[in-house]
């Protein structure tokens, strides 16, 4: 399940949840016995990875973080896990392809 909150910071270099929004979304999880696993947003303009401001407000280090971005061929997705060393690439596996 993705839950869309929107960006009230209406910018294509800053993210910034609704805070009812954010609310909302993590009671709803809750509510569904399901576990947060993952947070979405896009960089129009770049980086194809976590920005510095990302990387300054990342609050939940148990999700992985997906920045998608314009690729030579559409949207790219990457996946990051977050720790005390920083940010580190994880794989994106498709369960179709895995089948």
């Amino acid at each position: 399940m993705a839950i869309p909150v929107e960006n009230i910071a209406h910018s294509p270099t800053r993210f910034r949840m609704e805070p009812r929004g954010q609310l909302h979304a993590m009671q709803a999880i809750e509510d569904a016995g399901l576990e947060l696993v993952g947070i979405f947003h896009s960089h129009p303009v770049g980086p194809s990875g976590l920005s510095s401001q990302d990387l300054r407000e990342a609050a939940f280090l148990e999700a992985a973080y997906l920045i998608w971005s314009p690729g030579e061929h559409g949207w790219i997705c990457h996946a990051f896990r977050l720790d005390e060393s920083g940010p580190r690439s994880i794989a994106i596996i498709d369960p179709v392809e895995e089948a």
